[in-house]
C-alpha cells in the first residue's frame, strides 16, 4: 500500500510539472484535432473507439486554461483516444452539444456520450485542477485495469469531492 502512494504521488508531481508548459508534437503542431460543425457527427457520433471532445472560446481565461491542459493529456494519452477541439463563441446556440458553459469537455465511447466536464474552477478550487484532471482521464480514457492502480482507494479533492477508483 506505501508503495501505491509513493507511485501516486510521484504521477501527481510529474503530471503538475508537465502542466505548466504547452506540450506540442515534435514537428510544432498541436496533438488535438481540430474540429467543425460540419465534421462532428461522422467523426465523434459514428466512430469506434473513444473520443475527447473540448468546446472552447480562445478569447476566455478560463478556456485557455482548459486548452493548455488538454493539450497535455491529449499528448500523454493519445494511443487511448483521439482529442478533439472544437472551438465555439459564447452567445452561439450550443443546444446541440448540450453546451451551458465554455469551456466543456465531452467524453464518447463509440460514438455515445459517457461523461462531461463543464467549466474550469476558480480561486483555492483550481489549485489540483490539473491533477482532477489527469486522474479523470486515468479512470475514463486509459481505463487502468489488472496493474498497480487496479486496488481501490479514493481521491478526495479540496472541493469535497471524491473519486472511487477500483471496484467498490
Amino acid at each position: 500500500m506505501k508503495h501505491l502512494y509513493s507511485l501516486l504521488i510521484c504521477t501527481v508531481m510529474v503530471v503538475g510539472l508537465s502542466s505548466c508548459a504547452m506540450v506540442q508534437k515534435q514537428d510544432g503542431s498541436s496533438p488535438v484535432v481540430t474540429l467543425n460543425e460540419k465534421d462532428y457527427d461522422k467523426k465523434v457520433l459514428q466512430s469506434a473507439g473513444t473520443s475527447v471532445v473540448l468546446f472552447y472560446d480562445e478569447s476566455e481565461d478560463a478556456s485557455q486554461k482548459m486548452l493548455r491542459a488538454y493539450n497535455v493529456f491529449a499528448r500523454n494519452y493519445s494511443d487511448f483516444a483521439i482529442f478533439y477541439g472544437m472551438k465555439w463563441q459564447d452567445g452561439k446556440d450550443g443546444d446541440k452539444y448540450g453546451l451551458k458553459i465554455l469551456p466543456t469537455m465531452v467524453l464518447f465511447k463509440n460514438g455515445i456520450e459517457i461523461d462531461r466536464m463543464k467549466g474550469v474552477p476558480s480561486g483555492q478550487e483550481s489549485l489540483g485542477f490539473s491533477d482532477d484532471l489527469d486522474l479523470w482521464m486515468l479512470k475514463n480514457v486509459v481505463e487502468v485495469k489488472n496493474d498497480i492502480y487496479s486496488g481501490a482507494f479514493s481521491y478526495f479533492f479540496e472541493n469535497t469531492n471524491r473519486l472511487h477508483i477500483g471496484s467498490h
